[in-house]
Order: C-alpha cells, then structure tokens, then sequence
C-alpha cells in the first residue's frame, strides 16, 4: 500500500481509517440499539465485556481497554455501582488502585448484553469467512500496536 499521500491524490474510498471509522460508526449505533433491549448503554457493555470470569479490573485498565477517559470511566464504574452491576474495592496490595468486579446482577446483565451482542456480530459478518475475519482482527491489532508506540 502507498504509505505516502498527498491532497492531490487522496481518494476516500481507499483511506484505511475513513473505513475503520465508518464500521465503527455503524456498529456502534447498531449496538446502543441493541443493548437498549437490556435496558444497557455501550459504556455499561463494555465494562461488563471486560469483567469476565469473574476476576476483579482496575478502573485504569477498563479505561485503556475500552478506550475511554480515566475520569469517564470512573463516572461509569460508580453509576454501575449504584445500579448493583458491580462492586467495587481497593486493591490489596495497593490501596491507590480501584478496582472493579461484577456483582450477580451484573453476571446477568452481561450474560443478557452477549445475546445482543452475538446478533451484531453475526449480522456484520454476515457471508465473510472465519480466515477472513481473523485476518482482520491481526491486521487491527498490528494497526493499533503501530499506533501506540511514541514515534
């Protein structure tokens, strides 16, 4: 791919991320309307996607994972507190550090939320083979490693 573009030649239905953006969008959107079903938010979501097995998260990796505002994610954590969706505690060895961890209730909601989520995932990908797919998922990753490092 040519990696070195200038005004005179960009043509928008080559850009990678005017496509990145644009699925997300859509995704997105098909989501939210989804999870409404569950009575849930995407913020919600994927706090209860990143809580699995029951294993408690730091309130700093819901935000890196989920690509969110240390201050946004905090915000959530509590509001799902206060629903009953998680609880929440300092961690044992470091008492700077909140974490996070599903409640029963907060199982059940995500275990509801899948069900939603399962039928964006088939939609989206809907005739696009598993080879096909998991490419993509390997080159999104390469595309977000070479993002993240400091140039």
């Amino acid at each position: 791919m040519k990696t070195d573009h200038s005004a005179a030649d960009f043509e928008l239905d080559k850009w990678p991320f005017y496509w990145i953006a644009k699925a997300n969008g859509h995704y997105l959107k098909s989501i939210e309307k989804e999870l409404k079903k569950s009575g849930l938010d995407n913020p919600r979501w994927r706090v209860l996607m990143l809580l699995e097995g029951g294993q408690a998260r730091s309130v700093s990796y819901l935000a890196t994972e989920s690509v969110t505002k240390l201050s946004t994610m905090t915000r959530i954590v509590i509001r799902m507190k206060e629903e009953g969706l998680v609880k929440v505690r300092q961690r044992e060895n470091d008492a700077r550090v909140t974490e996070a961890y599903l409640t029963k209730k907060g199982e059940a909601a995500r275990e509801a939320a899948w069900t939603h989520a399962n039928s964006i995932i088939y939609r989206a990908f809907k005739g696009i083979d598993q080879k096909s797919t998991l490419k993509l998922i390997d080159t999104l990753s390469k595309v977000v490693s070479n993002l993240d490092q400091t140039p």
